[in-house]
C-alpha cells in the first residue's frame, strides 16, 4: 500500500452482504454521497466520520448521513467499523488513520469506501472524478518495532520506507462471521475464588473456567482406586451457578501425578486397566458438566524428534505409545460421549519441527480412529520475538498470519482447535510500562484474531486472571488483569479490551484509551 494511499486516509470496504462483491478498487468513483447506502451499492464514495458515543460497551460513529457504526476491531494503525444501514444487513469497512487508539474528540477525516477487499496493487486506485481536498498530513505515531533478523518472514515483502506505513500483517483482523462465538476463559484456583475480588473478576469478565490444579491426577486419585472430587466439585458448582462452561485439565500428563503412579511398576495389562479406571471414573463423574477435556497433555518432544519419554502413563504401558494414547481417548469417550476430547501441547503455535511432529501425531491418531475432537495450543508466548530455539521453545511471538495458518491446518483435519493456556511475557519488550502494555495488547490481538478467523477455534483461555497470580511472576505482566482493584474487581488491561473488541461478548468493548507514551 503506497504512502499516497495512506496520506489520503483511505478506508477499504469489507462488504459482508450479497451483491456487493467485486474486484477491489474496480468500481467507478463517485462524488461524496448524499445517501451512503446508494453510494456503496453503486461503487465507492468519500465521506466523513466522527465518534458520537464512546462508552465501555461500544464506540458509535456518525458516518456522513447519520448511519451509526460500531468498532469491531482495532490495532495501532487500523480500525474496522461496522455500519448498519436501514433495510440492509450490516457490513464492515476499514478506516486507515493515524492514532486510532485515541478516541476522545471528534474526527472528520475524509475516508473512502471500496467494494470488495483491501486493494493489493502497489499504486492507489484511480482517484474520484471530483476529489476532495485531502486533510493536512497527520503526524505519525510511534513506528512499529523492527523485525528480528532471525525471524523468518511469512511472505516476501519490501522493507518499509516510511514510519507511517501500516504493517502488512496487522494484529487485528476484520470481524469474522462465525457460526458461534469464541469463549474467553481463565484458569482458576478454588482457593483464590474465596477472594471476593478474584471471584467477581471471573464472574464478570470470563465465559469459561479451567481448573488450574484441582482436576489433575494427584488431586483426584491420590491413592490407587481412591478418588477425591470435593475441590473439583466445588469449582464445577461455582461455574454452574454463574453460567460458565468448564474445561477439564488434565487426565494424563507427565506432571502432577501421585507417587504411586510416578514410581509405579505395573504390567502392560495393569497399566491398561489403570488408564481405563482413571478416565472412566473422572470423566464419568463430571459427565454433562465439563464441555472439553485435556485428555493428554504435553506429549511431543520439544525438538520435534518424537514423543516425550517421561510420561508414566504412556511409557509404563510400553509397546507402541499410540496404543496407550488411543486407549486414553477411547476410555474418556466411553465415559462421556458428549465431551470434547483434546490433546494439548506448548510451543506449537508457529512453524517449527515440534509443530510438524504434533500435526503428524494428530493425523496418525485420527487415521487409527482415535476419538480426538480437539487440538489445544497452550500459547505461552512473549510480546517480542527472540527467535526460535530448542533451549527456549517459548521464545517466539507468531504473527497473525502464522498463527492463523497453523490453527487452520489442524482444523482441516476435521477437529476443533483451542488456545488453552495463554500468557505473554513482556520482559523481552524494551521501554516503559505503557509500551510493554501496548505490546502485550498487540500480541493479545494476534491470539484473539487468529482464533476468531478460524471457524473451528472455539476457546481462548488465559492461564490465570491477574498478574500476581501468574506462574511466571507478577513482574512479567503476562495476564489480562492488573492487581489494581476497580469496581470490586481487578482492573482490565488494554489486552483484555483488545481481546473483547475482536471476540465480542463480556461486559463490552474498550473504554477510551490514551495514546501510548512515546
Amino acid at each position: 500500500m503506497s504512502k499516497r494511499y495512506l496520506a489520503a486516509l483511505v478506508a477499504t470496504c469489507l462488504i459482508g452482504f450479497a451483491g456487493l462483491t467485486g474486484a477491489a478498487g474496480a468500481a467507478t468513483p463517485l462524488p461524496p454521497p448524499g445517501d451512503l447506502a446508494g453510494a456503496i451499492v453503486d461503487g465507492r464514495a468519500s465521506l466523513s466520520w466522527s465518534p458520537v458515543e464512546n462508552s465501555r460497551d461500544t464506540v458509535i460513529y456518525d458516518v456522513s448521513n447519520g448511519q451509526p457504526g460500531r468498532v469491531v476491531g482495532r490495532s495501532t494503525t487500523d480500525e474496522w467499523v461496522s455500519i448498519n444501514l436501514p433495510g440492509r444487513p450490516s457490513f464492515s469497512f476499514q478506516v486507515v488513520a493515524r492514532d486510532v487508539r485515541k478516541q476522545e474528540g471528534v474526527r472528520s477525516d475524509t475516508i473512502t469506501l471500496y467494494r470488495g477487499g483491501r486493494p493489493t496493487e502497489p499504486e492507489p486506485p484511480t482517484p474520484p472524478s471530483e476529489p476532495e481536498t485531502p486533510p493536512p498530513p497527520v503526524e505519525p505515531t510511534e513506528p512499529p518495532p523492527p523485525t528480528d533478523p532471525e525471524e523468518p518472514p511469512t511472505e516476501p515483502e519490501e522493507p518499509p520506507t516510511d514510519p507511517e506505513e501500516p504493517p502488512t500483517d496487522p494484529t487485528t483482523p476484520p470481524a469474522a462471521v462465525r457460526d458461534e462465538p469464541v469463549d474467553l476463559g481463565a484458569a482458576v484456583s478454588l482457593a483464590r475464588l474465596q477472594d471476593p475480588v478474584y471471584r467477581e473478576t471471573v464472574v464478570r469478565y470470563f465465559d469459561s473456567i479451567t481448573a488450574e490444579n484441582e482436576m489433575k491426577a494427584r488431586a483426584l486419585q491420590p491413592q490407587r482406586g481412591v478418588f477425591s472430587f470435593s475441590s473439583a466439585d466445588q469449582l464445577v458448582a461455582f461455574a454452574r451457578e454463574n453460567g460458565k462452561e468448564v474445561r477439564g485439565h488434565t487426565l494424563f500428563w507427565h506432571g502432577a501425578n501421585p507417587s504411586w503412579i510416578s514410581n509405579g511398576s505395573f504390567s502392560q495389562a495393569e497399566w491398561a486397566q489403570l488408564i481405563r479406571d482413571h478416565a472412566s471414573n473422572v470423566v464419568g463423574h463430571f459427565a454433562g458438566d465439563i464441555t472439553s477435556w485435556d485428555v493428554l497433555n504435553e506429549i511431543v518432544a520439544e525438538d520435534g524428534s518424537g514423543l516425550r519419554t517421561d510420561n508414566p502413563w504412556v511409557n509404563g504401558f510400553g509397546g507402541d505409545p499410540l496404543d496407550a494414547i488411543a486407549l486414553m481417548f477411547q476410555a474418556a469417550h466411553e465415559a462421556d460421549p458428549a465431551a470434547r476430547l483434546c490433546i494439548n501441547d506448548f510451543s506449537v503455535e508457529f512453524n517449527r519441527p515440534k509443530t510438524e511432529a504434533y500435526y503428524r501425531l494428530v493425523r496418525d491418531l485420527l487415521a487409527r480412529g482415535v476419538p480426538i475432537d480437539c487440538v489445544g495450543f497452550q500459547s505461552h508466548l512473549i510480546t517480542e520475538s527472540e527467535g526460535p530455539g530448542v533451549s527456549d521453545p517459548g521464545g517466539w511471538s507468531p504473527t497473525l498470519g502464522e498463527l492463523t495458518g497453523v490453527l487452520q491446518r489442524f482444523a482441516d483435519l476435521g477437529v476443533t482447535v483451542q488456545l488453552t493456556e495463554a500468557d505473554l511475557k513482556t520482559s523481552p519488550t524494551p521501554g516503559t510500562t505503557e509500551q510493554k502494555l501496548a505490546a502485550h495488547a498487540d500480541m493479545a490481538r494476534v491470539l484473539a484474531g487468529a482464533c476468531q478467523a478460524v471457524q473451528a477455534c472455539t476457546e481462548l483461555t488465559w492461564w490465570g486472571v491477574n498478574d500476581s497470580q501468574s506462574w511466571l511472576g507478577s513482574g512479567e505482566m503476562t495476564l489480562l488483569f492488573s492487581d489494581t482493584v476497580t469496581d470490586d474487581a481487578f482492573t482490565p488491561k488494554p489486552a483484555y479490551w483488545a481481546t473483547r473488541d475482536i471476540l465480542g461478548g463480556g461486559p463490552g468493548g474498550s473504554p477510551p484509551v490514551e495514546a501510548p507514551a512515546s
